[in-house]
């Protein structure tokens, strides 16, 4: 636990140091570098409209935010996995912007989320089961209704990233968080892109546990010329956002890092005709660095997770083992969350 615990804080400094916040720095920009991926914790019980840079035109460019008790939700379920040595499977269902469309698979941010992750989790003797299932031009009310085949039985975590073509259907998006909740052998943490509205009611009265992922933009260095980008912006922050004075295609430049076919030293060549890059490559679809901040804001949230699983293991056996179940159990916290989503009307989330 302890050499897990020091491996998350190195890896916490890796993602500052690349995007240019690494130590040292003055107490205004530490101060700046954890607002870029910090998660604020509401409390819904009194909040009935979304945080600020969370609202219909807020930025969404800081970390998230959660709430105490679905942060403890989620520390929950990791200490179960790193007790019963099992699995922790991460869902993402959205649209082709989530899918990666433009870009590499593994260059989707929750490929990006699982490089940082996989290593972590292995040295806990947990196994990360990452899965993208985001399809171009879909929401996701056909994934909600077989979601139990299509995107498995054992979620702990499941984002929805589907706004693009699902901000019109609250219904649809309900059906989908309800059929997660109820439809698997675990009942998984829901971060989500929205809508608030929907998230506050689970949470209020389902007892789920949610939370909203924003950008981490927060902390990227507007480019206002290519040369101050090359010459002051690190490689993984370059052309991520653009002053108002910059030129207008500054930005598009470098965004997509994708080819259909390398040339071979060995002359093998493909029988059909390739592209010369893949399909998807439009001002929508976000490019490689953005996929890569994604997943960088979503990892760093779950290795503040898994710094408080560890804390609370070692605190919690200081006077010996084992751990007291009251820590890890899940059964009844489970069976809660499913009872109540039966009980409730149809209506709710309309």
């Amino acid at each position: 636990l302890d050499s897990a615990s020091d491996l998350v804080q190195m890896a916490m400094e890796a993602i500052y140091t690349e995007y240019g916040w690494g130590k040292p720095q003055d107490a205004t920009g530490m101060a700046e570098r954890i607002r870029m991926f910090h998660w604020d914790r509401l409390d819904l019980a009194t909040q009935e409209t979304a945080p600020e840079p969370y609202n219909k035109r807020g930025a969404r460019d800081t970390g998230g935010w959660t709430t105490k008790r679905s942060f403890d939700g989620l520390v929950r379920r990791l200490i179960h996995a790193m007790i019963t040595q099992d699995t922790f499977t991460v869902v993402l269902a959205g649209h082709s912007a989530a899918q990666g469309e433009g870009n590499h698979f593994r260059q989707s941010y929750m490929m990006q989320f699982h490089q940082i992750m996989r290593p972590i989790f292995d040295r806990l003797g947990v196994k990360l089961i990452t899965r993208n299932l985001s399809y171009g031009g879909l929401g996701t009310i056909q994934t909600g209704m077989g979601g139990g085949d299509i995107l498995g039985q054992d979620i702990d975590l499941l984002l929805w990233d589907a706004g693009m073509t699902e901000n019109c259907c609250p219904s649809h998006i309900d059906l989908f968080f309800r059929q997660a909740l109820l439809g698997g052998n675990r009942v998984p943490v829901i971060w989500a892109s929205g809508p608030f509205e929907l998230l506050r009611m689970m949470h209020e009265t389902f007892d789920a546990d949610v939370g909203e992922f924003g950008t981490g933009m927060y902390g990227i260095t507007p480019v206002t010329s290519d040369e101050q980008a090359k010459s002051e912006i690190p490689y993984s922050a370059r052309y991520l956002k653009c002053a108002p004075e910059a030129p207008a295609e500054l930005c598009t430049q470098d965004r997509f890092a994708a080819m259909c076919w390398i040339d071979r030293d060995d002359g093998i060549k493909p029988q059909a005709n390739q592209r010369d890059r893949p399909k998807g490559q439009v001002k929508w679809h976000p490019g490689w660095r953005a996929h890569q901040l994604q997943g960088r804001v979503i990892a760093f949230a779950m290795l503040e997770a898994i710094e408080v699983a560890c804390n609370r293991w070692m605190d919690g056996t200081m006077t010996g083992q084992p751990l007291d179940d009251s820590y890890w159990h899940v059964t009844d916290y489970y069976e809660n969350i499913r009872n109540k989503v039966r009980e409730h009307g149809m209506t709710a989330g309309k």
